[in-house]
């Protein structure tokens, strides 16, 4: 792989930005497809995305997939909102999860998370829709069958994100089903076909280019039997991808070692993730896995992931052994 290298060690962080951008221009007309900087004071890579997607260049295709931003002994990737740079990928913006699937999830991908209770499911996924909205201008809808929208709202401001200026906005929507559910004393919206039909409406009018639906579990106990589930799973993931709006469907893990609740899940879907509670020498180690990814070039290696209180880090750079 062709790439190009700058050493930055600027006080003044516009100076930093305004070489940066310098350094790009140059690794696209080169048709290199990744710029490597090294940066010190360390920057947040994040505000470097926003940086060079509000001031880089406007024209034409470009050919560098990646800007990988490395501080000491730890990196990270961003992909960069203009030009042609990551248009086919989405990022989540989880520290240290891109690097591991080529800068995010395909654009209008399903994709499958899942895990054991406690694994921080529910919190990759609002990381997810969050960031969506606040790095990516995205709108970002999440629907959920078990937790209330106030608990999924009270988790955001725990680490640090504020979801009444997106919401206020119209950018971002909590569907609580398992509220609507006990108003209207049925069991409306536990099949497919009642969930397409309300997120037809609503994707329509919000313009959401990013879904979570929480979880599977729940759905699939509706039906009788599982090849009913697996055919209506199906067509539901038909419908997300016609809809062009990329989607995390929650699950959890089943019994008797399965990765998932219903052994099916991942079939359908073009990437499973795995977030797992590994007993390592006799602790609990969070861990992450990407099991499966089309179209992508991804890390195989189980990782290990802190909950800091800015939410979830991945250690990209680290390995977990014998688990």
């Amino acid at each position: 792989m062709r790439f190009l290298r700058f050493d930055l060690a600027f006080n003044s962080l516009s100076t930093r930005f305004s070489f940066a951008v310098s350094s790009l221009e140059l690794c696209l007309s080169f048709a290199c497809p990744s710029l490597i900087l090294f940066f010190d004071p360390e920057p947040d890579p994040r505000a470097i995305a926003r940086e060079l997607s509000s001031v880089g260049p406007s024209t034409g295709n470009v050919g560098c997939q990646n800007v990988l931003i490395l501080r000491g002994n730890v990196y990270s990737t961003v992909c960069c909102n203009w030009g042609g740079l990551g248009t086919n990928r989405v990022p989540t913006a989880i520290e240290g999860f891109d690097i591991l699937v080529d800068g995010g999830f395909p654009r209008n991908s399903v994709n499958i998370v899942s895990g054991p209770s406690g694994s921080a499911k529910s919190l990759f996924c609002l990381h997810f829709i969050f960031n969506g909205v606040e790095e990516f201008s995205e709108p970002s809808i999440y629907v959920s069958y078990e937790e209330s929208a106030d608990t999924l709202r009270e988790t955001l401001r725990n680490f640090g994100m504020r979801p009444e200026g997106p919401e206020s906005k119209g950018a971002l929507s909590f569907i609580d089903l398992g509220e609507m559910r006990k108003l209207s004393q049925g069991d409306e919206f536990l099949d497919f076909d009642s969930l397409e039909s309300m997120l037809t409406g609503l994707i329509d009018a919000t313009g959401a280019k990013r879904l979570v639906v929480d979880s599977l579990a729940v759905l699939g106990l509706h039906y009788d039997n599982l090849n009913d589930f697996r055919r209506e799973l199906f067509q539901f993931g038909r419908f997300l991808s016609e809809k062009e709006i990329t989607s995390i469907l929650v699950t959890e893990a089943g019994e008797e070692g399965r990765l998932t609740r219903f052994g099916i899940e991942q079939f359908i879907a073009d990437s499973f993730i795995y977030l797992g509670l590994d007993n390592v020498k006799g602790e609990l180690r969070r861990t992450i896995i990407v099991r499966k990814m089309r179209l992508t070039n991804h890390d195989i290696c189980v990782h290990p992931f802190l909950i800091t209180n800015k939410g979830m880090k991945v250690s990209s750079d680290v390995k977990v052994e014998g688990v």
